[in-house]
């Protein structure tokens, strides 16, 4: 469809733009993927490489945004998961630790901006950057300096035996009473707080999560992010759209 590109912000012919990453869903195992709403509608149902959003992106600046994308996947499926540690004190949790000389941090950056940029923009998600929706553009286009304390990443790693390690949405949250927006894909939970300026000082965020000299994930088995309280409240309104029953969806 020909449309304007938020991006450029030129009228061009858009692509089927994704949402969550194309790389992000790829796992050893071929499987389909299902896409579910809140308002329990189906999308996706025989997709293999999730949702996409048609009226939101040229391919030259999807492109742009795939580079991202491409190094957010190096990082976070390879690099960052031959680095483990072990927390220290009453956390025993695996940890995985870059220090951010090792890898590009501002195009990471750039990455993590982009996630949730674009479920800003799209009408497929029920999130919202608000006022700092065009503060990120501008920073992935170079046109502000990048600020740290915005669109802050609190990365979870879900290890293989974890029971919905697989499930993908983007949803808004709140944390440390700030406004947040989680995007979870197979194998990754990533909170990314908006605006990190009231919280500095809070001696949780200070001490666990405000380390500018790493890039770290952490190894979560617990439901955190109610990821299973969302999915189960998700399958019942489906359930009673149908008459308590699932539809058959002839995928595996």
């Amino acid at each position: 469809m020909e449309g304007v590109c938020h991006y450029c912000n030129q009228k061009k012919m858009l692509c089927k733009a994704h949402i969550i990453p194309e790389t992000f869903y790829k796992t050893q195992e071929k499987t389909h993927y299902l896409g579910m709403f809140t308002d329990g509608t189906i999308d996706c149902i025989h997709s293999q490489n999730g949702f996409k959003d048609g009226s939101i992106l040229c391919a030259e600046c999807d492109a742009i945004l795939g580079n991202y994308d491409k190094y957010g996947a190096e990082i976070l499926k390879k690099k960052l998961l031959k680095n483990p540690r072990i927390l220290s004190g009453c956390y025993k949790e695996q940890l995985y630790a870059l220090d951010k000389k090792q890898i590009d941090y501002s195009k990471l950056r750039k990455f993590f901006i982009s996630l949730v940029w674009r479920a800003s923009i799209s009408k497929l998600c029920n999130v919202s950057l608000g006022k700092y929706e065009d503060i990120a553009l501008k920073i992935m286009k170079n046109e502000i300096p990048d600020d740290n304390n915005l669109f802050h990443p609190i990365i979870m790693h879900r290890p293989k035996e974890y029971m919905l390690r697989n499930v993908a949405y983007v949803t808004m949250k709140r944390l440390f009473n700030q406004n947040s927006i989680l995007v979870t894909f197979p194998g990754y939970e990533i909170v990314i707080i908006t605006n990190c300026y009231p919280i500095r000082n809070n001696q949780t965020f200070k001490k666990y999560f405000s380390n500018v000299k790493e890039l770290v994930a952490f190894d979560m088995n617990v439901d955190i992010n109610k990821t299973q309280n969302l999915v189960s409240f998700i399958v019942g309104q489906i359930r009673n759209k149908h008459g308590g029953k699932l539809p058959t969806l002839h995928i595996k």
